[in-house]
C-alpha cells in the first residue's frame, strides 16, 4: 500500500477515478477543520481519485445556532452525560433506548444547559425526537448517488449522528459502500459496531492513510471479495482472529501530506463565517507525531489514548516546518494546534529554532510533558507557543507516582512558573481516585495553593474516569472492581441491538483505597478561591529583582503586599535554585563555600526561614524559589 504526497501521482492509477464523499458530523468543532478528513482528502487526491469533504457539524451549528451548538457538543460533562449521542440516538435507532425522561432526570445538568438557551425539557426532547431526525432526513435526500463511496470520520461524540445519516443513505441508495474509521472504532468498539449495524460495508480499524486508499483503489476496479490489514467487510466473514484485526501502522509520518482544509472554509464561508463564528477564531489542526514515548516506556494507569498503538512515531523536524508553513501560507490562519499526545522533546532544538527565526506571527498549541526547564520553555515561546497541556495532572508526588507520571509536585510547579514567565497559558486539572492515594496527599495540595496564588490555577478538581485500553482497565489494580460502561451508555445505545459493554470508551467502577469526599471538598474550595483571584483584574504576583549582592522580593499574593530583602550570601541562595531546583545537600554546600564562609546552621536556617514564609518550597529533599523574575 503506497502513501503519495499531495504532488505526487500514484505510478498504479485506479482504471477508473472514484469519487468519495467523507463526512464530518455533528458534534466536532466548528472553529477547526477536521484533520481525518484533511489528511484522507489529501491522500485520496494524490491517488487519482476526486474528493469532497461535508462539513455537516457546521451546517448543524448555523441551523441551531452555533451558541447552542457549542454549548450543547463543549459541555464539560460529557464524557458523563454523552449527551451529543443521546441528542442523536432516537434517529439513529428509532427506539428510546433508557427512557427520554429517565435521561434527564439521570442527568439533570443537561437541561439546565439547555435551559440558558431558553430550551425548556419539552424543547429538548423536541429537539432529540423531531428537528434532529427531520434535520437528517433532509440531508439524506441529497445528490449522494454521484459519489462511489461514502466515508465516515467518527472521533469523541460523532458516532451516533455519523450512524444515524449512514443508515437513511444507505435506505436511499443501498448501492453505494458506507465506510466508518475513526477513534470510536478501534480495538473492539470498532468490531461491535460493524456488527450491529448491517449498513456500514467498510471498516477501518486504525490508522488509515494506507488501508483506505487501498479500499478505494479496490472498489473503483469493482471488486467485492475485498480482503485488506485493518478493513472489515461486509463481504467477508467475520471470525474470532479479526479480534485482532488493525491497519498497520504508518512507520515514516513524513510520508504522510499536508492536511487538505479547503472544503472546511468553503462551507463557513458559506453559512456566514465570520457571523457564524463571532468572537471565536479558527484554528487549524496539525500533527507531528503518533503515540506516545512516555506511554511506551511507562503507560500512564489511567490513560486510555492510543489504543494499541503506543509505539511513537514523529515527523523530522525539517518536515514539521515545511508543513507549517505551507498550512500557513494556504489558509492565513495563524492560530494551529497540535493534536499531538505529546510533544517530540528534538523539536526544541530545531524545530523551534527554525519557528523562531520566521517572521510569523503565530498562536501555537501543544501537548507537552511537564518536564521541561526555563530554557526549553523559553523555546517554546520563542517559537510561537502561547498555550500547553503538560498533563500536570497533580501537586501531589505521591499521587503522580501512582500515576506512572515520571514528574512530582516540584517539576510540575516549576513548569507553571516559567510557563507563566513566557507568557504560556497552561491548560490542566487536579485529578484524584487513584488506588493507593492519601487525604493526606489532598491536605497538602490544599495547604500549598495559597502559595502558588501567583501562578495559573488548574480548571478544576476532578475524578479520572475509567477508559478503555487504560492499564486500569486492563486489570493492572487489584483495588478496582465492578467495572461496568457509564450508564449514560444504555441511554444512547439499545441492549437489544448493540452490546454497550464491547462500544463504551468510558467506565466507572468501584475503586477502593481512595481519598475521601471532604478532603477533595476540601481541595476543591481552594482550587475554586485561587481560580476567583485570577479572574480580579488585579491578579496576585510575586516577583524578585536582582543586582550585584542583593536581591528584594515583591510578594502580591495576599494583602498586604511584602517586601523581603536578602543580601550576600543569602541573596545568593535564593538566586541559586530560581532557574531550577536544587537538593538541599547541594545548595548548602554550594553556598557554604562563598567567601563569607556561613555555617551549615546559618544555611539551614535560612533556608527554613524562607519555606516558612513561603518564598521556597521543599519537596523530596529538593529546593525551588518561587518568586518569578521580575520583567519591566
Amino acid at each position: 500500500m503506497e502513501i503519495l504526497w499531495p504532488h505526487k501521482r500514484s505510478s498504479v492509477l485506479p482504471t477508473r477515478v472514484s469519487r468519495v464523499a467523507l463526512i464530518n458530523m455533528p458534534w466536532s468543532r466548528v472553529d477547526t477543520p477536521s484533520i481525518q478528513c484533511g489528511l484522507l482528502k489529501s491522500v485520496l487526491e494524490a491517488g487519482g481519485h476526486e474528493v469532497d469533504v461535508h462539513y455537516l457539524n457546521i451546517e448543524l451549528a448555523a441551523d441551531l445556532g452555533v451558541d447552542v451548538y457549542e454549548a450543547f457538543s463543549d459541555l464539560s460533562s460529557e464524557r458523563v452525560t454523552l449527551l451529543g449521542e443521546w441528542l442523536f440516538s432516537r434517529a439513529s435507532y428509532m427506539s428510546d433506548a433508557g427512557g427520554t425522561r429517565d435521561y434527564i432526570i439521570d442527568f439533570p445538568e443537561v437541561l439546565e444547559t439547555a435551559k440558558n438557551f431558553d430550551i425548556g425539557e419539552e424543547g429538548l426532547i423536541s429537539l432529540r425526537e423531531k428537528r434532529l431526525p427531520a434535520w437528517l432526513d433532509e440531508v439524506s435526500q441529497r445528490d449522494w448517488m454521484k459519489y462511489d463511496l461514502i466515508g465516515f470520520s467518527s472521533t469523541f461524540m460523532q458516532n451516533v449522528s455519523s450512524l444515524a445519516l449512514a443508515r437513511r443513505i444507505k435506505e436511499r441508495f443501498p448501492e453505494i459502500p458506507i465506510t466508518f474509521g475513526g477513534a470510536n472504532f478501534d480495538g473492539v468498539m470498532g468490531l461491535e459496531f460493524f456488527r450491529a449495524h448491517d449498513f456500514i460495508d467498510f471498516a477501518v480499524i486504525g490508522e488509515g492513510e494506507a488501508a483506505f486508499p487501498e479500499l478505494v483503489r479496490r472498489v473503483s476496479l469493482g471488486e467485492t471479495d475485498i480482503r485488506i490489514p485493518g478493513v472489515l467487510s461486509r463481504h467477508t466473514s467475520i471470525t474470532p482472529s479479526t479480534q485482532e484485526v488493525r491497519a498497520p501502522s504508518i512507520v515514516d509520518l513524513d510520508l504522510i501530506p499536508t492536511p487538505d482544509y479547503t472544503d472546511y472554509f468553503e462551507t463557513l464561508g458559506k453559512y456566514g463565517g465570520d457571523s457564524l463564528l463571532r468572537e471565536r477564531r479558527v484554528e487549524l489542526l496539525i500533527e507531528f507525531s503518533r503515540g506516545c514515548w512516555w506511554g511506551a516506556k511507562h503507560h500512564c494507569t489511567f490513560c486510555g489514548l492510543n489504543a494499541l498503538g503506543m509505539d511513537y512515531r514523529a515527523k523530522s523536524p525539517e518536515r514539521a516546518f515545511a508543513e507549517m508553513e505551507a498550512l500557513l501560507r494556504n489558509y492565513k490562519i495563524s492560530a494551529i494546534a497540535a493534536v499531538d499526545n505529546i510533544l517530540d522533546m528534538k523539536y526544541l532544538g530545531e524545530f523551534c529554532g527554525s519557528m523562531a527565526d520566521s517572521d510569523w506571527t503565530l498562536s501555537l498549541f501543544f501537548e507537552v510533558k511537564a518536564n521541561l526547564d526555563r530554557g526549553q520553555v523559553h523555546a517554546l515561546a520563542s517559537a510561537g507557543v502561547t498555550a500547553v497541556q503538560p498533563g500536570i495532572e497533580s501537586l501531589s508526588s505521591n499521587v503522580l507516582k501512582l500515576m506512572r507520571k515520571g514528574s512530582d509536585s516540584i517539576i510540575n510547579i516549576r513548569l507553571l512558573k516559567w510557563a507563566l514567565h513566557f507568557n504560556i497559558s497552561v491548560h490542566w486539572n487536579i485529578l484524584s481516585g487513584f488506588p493507593g492515594e492519601r487525604d493526606e496527599d489532598y491536605r497538602l495540595q490544599a495547604d500549598l495553593i495559597p502559595l502558588l496564588h501567583h501562578l495559573e490555577p488548574p480548571n478544576g478538581v476532578n475524578p479520572i474516569w475509567l477508559e478503555r485500553f487504560s492499564p486500569y482497565f486492563n486489570g493492572h489494580s487489584s483495588h478496582i472492581k465492578n467495572i461496568r460502561p457509564r450508564r449514560s451508555y444504555y441511554h444512547v445505545y439499545p441492549q437489544n441491538q448493540v452490546r454497550t459493554e464491547d462500544v463504551s470508551y468510558f467506565f466507572d467502577a468501584d475503586i477502593n483505597e481512595v481519598a475521601s469526599p471532604s478532603v477533595l471538598g476540601e481541595l476543591s474550595e481552594a482550587v475554586e478561591n485561587w481560580k476567583a483571584l485570577w479572574r480580579k483584574g488585579n491578579r496576585p504576583t510575586m516577583f524578585a529583582r536582582r543586582g550585584p549582592g542583593w536581591l528584594e522580593i515583591l510578594d502580591r499574593r495576599n494583602s498586604p503586599a511584602r517586601r523581603i530583602s536578602m543580601n550576600g550570601w543569602q541573596a545568593y541562595s535564593y538566586n541559586a535554585c530560581m532557574d531550577n531546583f536544587k537538593s538541599r545537600s547541594r545548595l548548602v554546600k554550594e553556598v557554604g563555600q562563598l567567601p563569607e564562609n556561613p555555617s551549615e546552621d546559618e544555611i539551614n536556617c535560612h533556608i527554613d526561614r524562607c519555606l516558612d514564609e513561603g518564598l521556597l518550597i521543599e519537596d523530596q529533599g529538593r529546593i525551588f524559589a518561587l518568586a518569578l523574575p521580575f520583567q519591566y
